[in-house]
C-alpha cells in the first residue's frame, strides 16, 4: 500500500511552459490623461508667451533680473567654506 502524498509535495508531471505575458490594453480614461497633460502644457506656455508679448520687455527684464539673482546666491552658497 502507497503512504499518501500531500498536496504540497508532488510534483508536476508535465514542465510548466513560461509565456510572455499578453500585452496591456489601457482603459480610455488612462489615454485621456495623456492629452489633459498636454493641453494643460500648451496653455500654460501660451499664457506665457502672451504675457511676454503685452508687458513686453519689461516682463524679460525682470525675468532675466531674477534668474541672476538666483544664480549668484547659488555660487555664493558653493563658494562658502565648509565647516
Amino acid at each position: 500500500m502507497r503512504k499518501a502524498v500531500p498536496p504540497h509535495a508532488r510534483r508536476a508531471s508535465t514542465p510548466r511552459v513560461h509565456s510572455a505575458p499578453a500585452p496591456r490594453v489601457q482603459p480610455r480614461w488612462r489615454r485621456r490623461e495623456r492629452g489633459q497633460a498636454f493641453a494643460e502644457y500648451a496653455m500654460v506656455t501660451s499664457l506665457l508667451l502672451v504675457g511676454f508679448l503685452l508687458f513686453g520687455r519689461s516682463a524679460l527684464v525682470a525675468l532675466l533680473q531674477a534668474y541672476q539673482v538666483y544664480m549668484e546666491s547659488f555660487y555664493f552658497v558653493l563658494s562658502l567654506p565648509v565647516p
